[in-house]
């Protein structure tokens, strides 16, 4: 199993991925518990994407596997959306949770890789799957590319991060490499960034010698900064506006009803957090169009580990 860090990636700690999703079930939890009235205000925030998994892996319904503890996928879509466009997912990470032997398995995919697009019959980028078809266009790819089921997706707006940035007065991130884009100077090493600079910092590509690799790696480091402000006593008090920024920039299919028995059932599975990899694919180029070719040995050895952590096998 090829489970080295990418050098790509090698400034990046996955396992506080986890807390990213780890957070949202909280977040919605205390909204879950707050009062009647606040429940109501998080039932009509909280988006749930209508998308129906009919897998032959999967004969159980997901709320029978979450009550039973069972293991558990789940999608993280990172999407950057803007005026007149139906937006792209540059970060998409797949997240297997097996509470039984406590840990999680991880792996993001390359956002330019040459897979089979679900439902259109054709080889594309897959991150031209959610331009395609949504949400559900994604996970399907994702499943098909895997052979497993996806229980639950997570949908955030890259742009919405920005509202959220400022909500919560800024984020902390590690800059690997200093940049300047748009006018705007990021040094290197811990700086922090305000709404209008995030969108930039995690934008940039074309100056950055990793190309999509560093954009994915700043999206993500965003992600994990707001990750470790929203666990904080002071998010309880700007709730209320929260809720707002979720309507507007969250989509999920996890119902309100499941988010305790998630977050009770399935927070220990971070104690032990490994990092697949997909990082031995080449560069290749058809018709001009720049695509990530898949290393089709190191893509088995993938998908075999995360069907059997799901317990599939």
């Amino acid at each position: 199993m090829s489970v080295k860090k990418d050098k790509k990636y090698q400034f990046f700690n996955f396992k506080k991925i986890i807390w990213v999703l780890v957070t949202i079930l909280l977040l919605l939890t205390i909204a879950a518990s707050y009062t009647y009235s606040k429940v109501k205000s998080a039932q009509d925030s909280y988006q749930k994407t209508k998308i129906v998994y009919e897998t032959k892996e999967r004969k159980t319904p997901s709320n029978e596997i979450v009550k039973g503890s069972k293991p558990i996928s789940l999608l993280l879509l990172g999407v950057d959306e803007r005026e007149n466009d139906s937006g792209r997912s540059d970060t998409m990470i797949t997240v297997t949770l097996n509470p039984d032997k406590r840990s999680a398995k991880l792996i993001s995919i390359p956002r330019d890789s040459y897979v089979e697009i679900a439902g259109k019959e054709k080889f594309d980028k897959i991150n031209h799957a959610y331009a395609y078809a949504g949400i559900e266009g994604a996970s399907k790819t994702v499943e098909q590319l895997f052979s497993i089921p996806i229980d639950y997706v997570v949908k955030i707006n890259m742009d919405g991060v920005v509202d959220l940035v400022d909500l919560m007065g800024g984020v902390t991130v590690n800059n690997p490499k200093a940049f300047s884009s748009h006018g705007k100077d990021f040094k290197k090493g811990e700086i922090t960034l305000d709404g209008e600079s995030t969108l930039e910092y995690i934008r940039m590509r074309k100056s950055d010698p990793d190309g999509d690799f560093g954009r994915q790696n700043r999206q993500r480091a965003v992600l994990v900064g707001l990750a470790e402000q929203l666990k904080s006593a002071e998010t309880i008090k700007k709730f209320d506006n929260l809720l707002i920024v979720m309507k507007h920039n969250m989509q999920t299919n996890i119902p309100m009803d499941q988010l305790n028995t998630l977050r009770k059932n399935y927070l220990t599975t971070i104690e032990k957090t490994e990092q697949l990899s997909l990082n031995e694919g080449t560069d290749m180029k058809k018709k001009g169009i720049y695509y990530y070719k898949l290393n089709t040995k190191q893509l088995e050895e993938v998908k075999d580990a995360l069907n059997k952590h799901l317990e599939l096998q």
